[in-house]
């Protein structure tokens, strides 16, 4: 058994953990992010060149009209290069086959975020489903 002295430098033996006490507390609880993919191949990656600036809303067109009740954060989010989901305002035109993503607050300047779009959580207007899950990659430069 280890010997622990403590602070007043006498010795003594730690006591044994009762089963009913816990034997390790964690002082601050450690952020848990369940939306980030645990993998990225998963999702196949689409270019995207384009500058975007703090407030820059980004648009995606698919080819067919999607359920617009599955369009949420939960089909569509963003990280940045931290793994800290960035909020979305969500809207849709062209009868449903574009999607427009507006950040709630500014990108910061030459920071790369990652938008995912999860096949799972996705549906078109007809009720089948895209077939690949998406992420497009972009650093914001203003």
């Amino acid at each position: 058994m280890a010997r622990v002295v403590n602070s007043s430098g006498c010795n003594h033996e730690p006591e044994e953990p009762t089963p009913t006490e816990p034997i390790d507390e964690v002082d601050e609880e450690l952020p848990v992010n369940d939306k980030y993919p645990n993998d990225l191949s998963e999702f196949r990656s689409l270019p995207f060149n384009h500058n975007i600036g703090e407030r820059t809303p980004i648009s995606i067109s698919f080819s067919t009209a999607l359920d617009m009740s599955t369009v949420n954060e939960y089909s569509f989010y963003v990280f940045d290069e931290d793994q800290n989901e960035i909020e979305l305002t969500l809207s849709q035109s062209n009868g449903g086959r574009t999607v427009t993503m507006q950040p709630k607050e500014r990108y910061e300047n030459g920071k790369t975020y990652t938008i995912f779009i999860d096949k799972n959580m996705l549906r078109a207007a007809n009720g089948g489903r895209i077939s690949t899950s998406l992420m497009i990659t972009f650093t914001s430069n203003y």
